[in-house]
């Protein structure tokens, strides 16, 4: 009866702090926004309101920098000169956080989540129709998607041609990311975990950080997986996860465990050092022990995957919703990840003060991994997925202007990556809850493209260097 308790007053905590930090996404929404002349009709997730939202967009710019001359990978050419190491990494420059890649030049990462063929009875026909293989299909993608001015793929995309398509190409190459999956793997392969829409679910909201068998699992996996990666100058960096439930009501969710369960018996003995009774239990323990998992975590699996590969960097499990307001989880991952990574869908555009958070609480760069919206004129009926709906094509333009713009304003932003490549096809009997039936994509679900979005992504990206100079110039 007591462990039911407990499960109750952790999913009503869960509850809680979601509703809490949720509805601090519109206390501040506006306070990123500059002069602008644009408005955009969205429907505010929050409020459940349409709201006309004030966007800036490069229309509404004086002196409009011209395109960036790029080199290889995508970095600045015509930008300041870094020690070559050979692969990417993280540079405090004049004040601003930027990348450094393998050239020596000064980058801000611009790439495309979820980079594979969709497997909806739709998709399937169009791909059949307009590709050879996987093969035909990489190439002429990575060319496209090089095109709109990105450098490469991000999160969950397959990477199967990627060596194949660099060797082939000397003069510009398509960079990557690589997703590790380590908890949820660990978790699936104990047969605790279940689906949730968009990431892993856990047993009583609690990853299994605690239990022995997670850090000679993470060796064996990286042990092996680095392997393929650890020389590649493509590779940008790891993710280690994605979306991972660090909680204030992660203390009660293991305590609500078994007794025979390791994070129940981490948790329990962790109360005795302190002192406290369950019944005692405050919100600083709440936070205190959030924290506690979140750096045991990053922790083991930071080490190891510099045990393995010390050459490219850490992105950490892309924080989400309410963990990257926490500050004790911002605060570990920015102790052993290189970056900080947020998937954001709390505000038109990240705000000043969110961002004025992290860097106080992380003393990293951060990348936003995820952002994107949906167009009512898609034909889709949108209503899954964490995305803003907005009337048309070219309010998803302006609202990837508006919301980049606001990126490249800060001294910390070091890149952002689109959600996502495709659209949802309804026909899909293999997606996730998150992703049924929603325009999410650079492309419609028979590969084509939505003009209006990738011709406003490419004319930002293009010139992202030159527009960070604009802003640094201005007060």
């Amino acid at each position: 009866m007591q462990k039911c308790l407990l499960l109750v007053a952790a999913l009503l905590l869960s509850i809680g702090v979601l509703a809490q930090e949720g509805s601090y996404a519109d206390s501040t929404r506006n306070s990123c926004f500059r002069a602008g002349v644009t408005e955009v009709l969205a429907l505010n997730p929050f409020l459940h309101q349409w709201i006309r939202y004030p966007s800036q967009t490069l229309d509404s710019m004086p002196g409009l920098p011209s395109p960036d001359r790029i080199d290889r990978y995508g970095g600045w050419a015509d930008g300041p000169c870094f020690q070559r190491t050979g692969y990417f990494r993280t540079e405090r420059h004049e004040g601003r956080w930027v990348l450094v890649n393998p050239d020596g030049h000064l980058q801000l990462d611009a790439s495309v989540v979820h980079l594979r063929p969709g497997k909806g009875d739709v998709q399937k026909a169009a791909f059949a129709a307009k590709f050879r293989d996987l093969k035909d299909w990489y190439g002429k993608t990575a060319d496209q998607i090089l095109s709109f001015g990105f450098n490469g793929s991000a999160a969950v995309s397959d990477n199967t041609y990627n060596p194949w398509y660099n060797r082939r190409h000397k003069k510009r190459k398509f960079c990557y990311h690589v997703s590790l999956s380590l908890m949820s793997r660990f978790a699936w392969s104990k047969n605790v975990a279940s689906v949730q829409p968009g990431h892993t679910g856990y047993p009583a909201g609690c990853i299994l950080v605690f239990d022995p068998g997670f850090e000679p699992y993470c060796d064996s996996v990286l042990s092996v997986e680095c392997a393929k990666y650890r020389k590649d100058k493509n590779l940008i960096g790891y993710f280690s996860d994605n979306e991972l439930p660090f909680a204030r009501g992660n203390l009660e969710g293991y305590l609500s465990l078994p007794e025979s369960d390791y994070g129940h018996q981490a948790a329990v003995q962790w109360l005795k050092e302190k002192g406290i009774t369950p019944d005692r239990i405050s919100d600083r323990e709440r936070s205190e022990f959030c924290g506690w998992v979140a750096e045991r975590y990053f922790e083991i699996v930071s080490r190891l995957l510099r045990k393995y590969d010390p050459n490219h960097l850490y992105l950490g499990s892309r924080l989400h919703d309410y963990t990257m307001f926490r500050q004790e989880v911002v605060e570990a991952a920015g102790k052993y990840c290189d970056v900080v990574c947020y998937n954001y869908y709390d505000d038109w555009a990240v705000r000043d003060e969110d961002i004025r958070r992290w860097d106080a609480w992380s003393g990293k760069p951060f990348m936003i991994t995820e952002f994107y919206t949906k167009g009512e004129d898609s034909g889709l009926p949108n209503t899954t997925g964490a995305g803003w709906l907005v009337p048309s094509q070219k309010d998803r333009a302006v609202h990837y202007q508006n919301f980049v713009l606001t990126l490249l304003r800060s001294n910390s932003c070091v890149g952002w990556h689109w959600f996502k490549y495709q659209d949802n096809d309804p026909t899909s009997t293999m997606a996730d809850p998150a992703d049924l039936d929603s325009n999410k994509g650079m492309l419609d679900n028979r590969y084509e493209v939505y003009p209006d979005l990738v011709e406003a992504m490419k004319a930002v990206n293009e010139r992202r260097y030159g527009l960070m100079e604009y802003f640094l110039s201005r007060p």
